[in-house]
């Protein structure tokens, strides 16, 4: 059995909820508790986003020569000149590897983010959002399946109106019965 390792948290794929293009409210929120878990969801919700080429730090410039004379200002501007350009050079390099440091998290985290989409949804889902970043992927699933069907909010007034509880153990059924009665947009209820 596969399973998403870190350091306070064990996520077995078989607690990844499946997704088939129905309820997405409901499994939307489960993902974001499976993406909070995985430490992706920052990822996913684009508040980590990838580092720019644009961002990446640009190494200085060797100095210019000068003329080699017998004169010992010209050698110690030469030596002062080089000394700078070592100096920011090392720091050209300190950020030049904290920039390839962010790309590769980023990279990480996109790639699990990914993995646990691949696991959540029905195949035919997940090829039209394969080639999509974590964040791309979240948005078009909210943009294609979040306004809920007029089937499923069907299914939820069933539900309700033929309720009944049996009073010796009510409380899973009044959290089966919340869960109907949120699934339903505000608007659809009169006050």
């Amino acid at each position: 059995m596969s399973s998403i390792n870190n350091k306070s948290t064990t996520l077995s794929i078989s607690d990844i909820p499946h997704f088939n293009g129905r309820n997405f409210q409901g499994w939307s929120e489960k993902m974001i508790g499976i993406f909070m878990m995985a430490k992706v969801y920052n990822i996913v919700n684009g508040t980590t986003t990838k580092p720019a080429n644009t961002e990446a730090p640009v190494a200085p410039t060797e100095p210019a020569e000068i003329a080699a004379t017998a004169d010992s200002t010209a050698a110690l501007r030469s030596s002062t000149m080089w000394s700078q350009y070592n100096i920011h050079m090392s720091s050209y390099h300190h950020l030049a590897t904290e920039h390839n440091w962010k790309i590769a998290n980023w990279n990480d985290a996109n790639s699990k983010a990914m993995g646990i989409l691949n696991q959540a949804l029905d195949i035919g889902i997940w090829d039209q959002i394969k080639d999509k970043t974590a964040r791309r992927s979240w948005d078009w699933l909210k943009e294609k399946y979040a306004k809920q069907s007029h089937l499923e909010l069907m299914e939820h007034f069933h539900f309700i109106k033929d309720q009944k509880i049996d009073l010796s153990d009510p409380n899973p059924q009044l959290a089966v019965f919340m869960h109907h009665y949120q699934a339903i947009p505000d608007a659809m209820i009169s006050p």
